[in-house]
C-alpha cells in the first residue's frame, strides 16, 4: 500500500466517521450542549491570549521565588519539590485541555462551513467570468473599419426589429384593453 493509498484510506475513514457523527442523534444539540460549547469557546478566548500566559508565568515566578527565598516560616511549598505547584498546574492543564479541544472542534466546524460557502461563491464568480469571456469573444468587433461598420449596422437592424415587435405587442395590448373596456360586464 503506497503512501497516497494510506492517506486516501485515512481521509475516507475520517469522512465516514464525521458522517456517522453528523447522522447520530447526539448531533442535535440540547441547550446544555450549546451552553457547554459557548462556555468552552469563551474560556478558550481568554486562555488563548498573551495576558493569560503572562499571568500564569508571573504567578509561577512569584510562587517559586516566595518558596525559595521567602521567610522559612511562611514557605508553604518547600524549594526542591514544589509539589503543590506541580499539582495545581497539572489540574489547571487537565481542566483547560478538554475545553480547548472542544472549542477548536467547534471553530473548525465554522471554518469548514465558511470555506464551503467561499468555494460555492468562487465557483459562481468563475462561471460568471467564463460567461462574460464567452460573450466578449462572440461580440468582438472585426479588425477592419468596414467590417466594424457592417457589424454595427447589423446590430442596429436587429434592435429595430425587436423595437417594432415590442411596439406591435404594446399596440395589441392597448387595443385589447380598449375592447375589454367597451364590452358590457356580465350579469350574475
Amino acid at each position: 500500500m503506497t503512501l497516497i493509498d494510506q492517506q486516501s484510506t485515512f481521509t475516507g475513514a475520517y469522512a465516514l466517521d464525521d458522517q456517522a457523527r453528523a447522522d447520530s442523534p447526539r448531533s442535535e444539540k440540547s441547550s446544555k450542549g450549546r451552553l457547554a460549547i459557548w462556555l468552552a469557546t469563551h474560556i478558550t478566548a481568554c486562555v488563548g491570549t498573551i495576558h493569560f500566559f503572562v499571568a500564569v508565568l508571573g504567578l509561577t515566578i512569584v510562587w517559586l521565588l516566595w518558596n525559595a527565598l521567602g521567610p522559612r516560616a511562611w514557605r508553604f511549598d518547600p524549594a526542591p519539590a514544589y509539589v503543590i505547584w506541580l499539582f495545581t498546574s497539572n489540574v489547571l492543564q487537565l481542566t483547560l485541555l478538554p475545553l480547548l479541544m472542544i472549542s477548536q472542534n467547534h471553530q473548525t466546524g465554522y471554518s469548514e462551513q465558511r470555506a464551503a460557502g467561499e468555494y460555492e461563491r468562487i465557483g459562481e464568480i468563475l462561471a460568471g467570468v467564463q460567461s462574460l469571456r464567452a460573450r466578449s469573444t462572440q461580440n468582438a468587433l472585426p479588425a477592419t473599419f468596414e467590417e466594424r461598420i457592417q457589424v454595427i449596422e447589423d446590430r442596429q437592424r436587429e434592435m429595430m426589429q425587436i423595437l417594432r415587435r415590442l411596439e406591435a405587442g404594446e399596440r395589441l395590448r392597448h387595443q385589447k384593453a380598449a375592447l375589454d373596456d367597451s364590452l358590457p360586464l356580465p350579469i350574475r
